[in-house]
């Protein structure tokens, strides 16, 4: 889980403004087109686009699906009432082995960042968007986007080591990324296919334009479908339609083209840690700001509590005496997120560098440091020195 996906769940950010202005206090994760990185931040290019036209992202989206014609289509707004709507699916979750219902309102975390998610459509509105593609821009015989425009969406940009192997029974086998759309091949023909997650709804888009043949599926839950993946199930739709057959998916990688990035592995304790002396407020550019506090506890014993945005709360447990790792036992609904993953959120740590410095670490690795009374408009705007590409901040 990366700094940016965290925060995205707890929501510490003081509108989408916010969180796209501290966008240029992440780390570098690699260099310029050296390794393929996932970084759903992208999005912000809606933001900079809207700005340049003197519009904004959620006018443009609508003025764009109005020329598509997908009229059951909207996004998640901050004024949805979801259990209300009577169009929507219901969001469900699993939890000691029982389906719940997942609480609407964690969906809104999205709305820092429409360009990267949050879409609610419709089967139809999906088929249209679709055959958008398939017909390169044009749409009831109406040209939308030039051609050309289009191409450029489906030529590789970037390799995507850790998929090269090819796998020749699954359709979303992928070799590069253009913009915004993964590009592979399957049954000797090229896809084009991108999913969606945002909790607990998970979604596959995987088109074959050789074949103008295009499938569209969406959940309501309980999250990531592990048992029987996404791809697997696009793969029984292809072959039922078309008449083929395709074996299990061998779910390999090639560990010689893949580029690894080492991130900071901590556990390992340092110092002694009071917990009255961790009490206070941190900030950090990128992740935004949290409060440890003493409150008391169920026993009625005073204990650390973590305050980290809407939804990150939670109790804070010393792992020993004096020890300067602390576990977190969430008290809020983002336990629901969390159950829509892998769980590996449930095992989340603060770790103390110093009595002045936390982090978030989640499987031994580092999701970000924060520092005491650190603020934002305490970090250059421009956090780069003059003549460099940074991430060096000035100081």
């Amino acid at each position: 889980m990366a700094p940016e996906v965290l925060g995205g769940i707890t929501n510490p950010y003081n509108g989408s403004k916010d969180f796209l202005f501290r966008q240029r206090y992440a780390p570098e994760q690699c260099g310029f087109r050296t390794n393929y990185v996932y970084n759903g931040i992208i999005h912000m290019a809606a933001d900079i686009i809207a700005d340049m036209s003197n519009s904004t992202v959620e006018e443009m989206l609508s003025n764009f699906l109005n020329q598509l014609g997908m009229t059951d289509t909207t996004w998640i707004k901050d004024t949805d009432d979801h259990n209300s709507m009577p169009d929507r699916s219901v969001p469900y979750y699993k939890s000691d082995g029982f389906l719940r219902r997942f609480n609407p309102e964690l969906l809104k975390v999205v709305k820092i960042g429409i360009g990267a998610g949050g879409l609610l459509s419709s089967a139809r509105d999906m088929a249209r968007y679709m055959q958008f593609h398939l017909n390169r821009g044009t749409l009831d015989g109406v040209e939308l986007v030039p051609a050309e425009g289009m191409d450029w969406l489906y030529k590789p940009s970037n390799l995507m080591f850790a998929d090269a192997i090819y796998d020749a029974n699954d359709i979303e086998n992928r070799y590069a990324s253009g913009l915004g759309l993964h590009l592979g091949l399957f049954n000797g023909f090229a896809t084009v296919t991108h999913g969606g997650f945002l909790p607990p709804y998970d979604s596959l888009i995987t088109m074959t334009p050789g074949l103008n043949f295009g499938i569209f599926t969406a959940a309501s839950g309980p999250g990531k479908l592990t048992e029987f993946t996404r791809s697997r199930l696009h793969t029984r739709i292809y072959d039922i339609i078309q008449g083929t057959s395709h074996g299990e998916t061998k779910n390999i990688q090639n560990p010689s083209k893949t580029v690894h990035i080492k991130p900071a592995m901590r556990y390992s304790s340092s110092i002694m840690v009071d917990p009255n002396d961790i009490v206070g407020k941190y900030g950090s550019g990128l992740s935004g700001d949290l409060e440890i506090s003493l409150e008391r506890n169920p026993s009625g014993a005073l204990q650390p509590y973590l305050k980290y945005g809407v939804w990150g709360h939670g109790w804070l447990n010393q792992i020993s005496n004096n020890s300067d790792l602390f576990e977190i036992v969430w008290d809020s609904e983002i336990t629901q997120v969390f159950s829509t993953r892998n769980g590996a959120e449930f095992g989340m740590m603060m770790q103390f560098q110093n009595l002045n410095t936390t982090e978030f670490v989640q499987d031994g690795i580092s999701l970000g440091s924060f520092t005491r009374n650190l603020t934002i408009d305490q970090l250059p705007v421009i956090p780069w020195k003059p003549d460099t590409c940074g991430p060096e901040l000035l100081g």
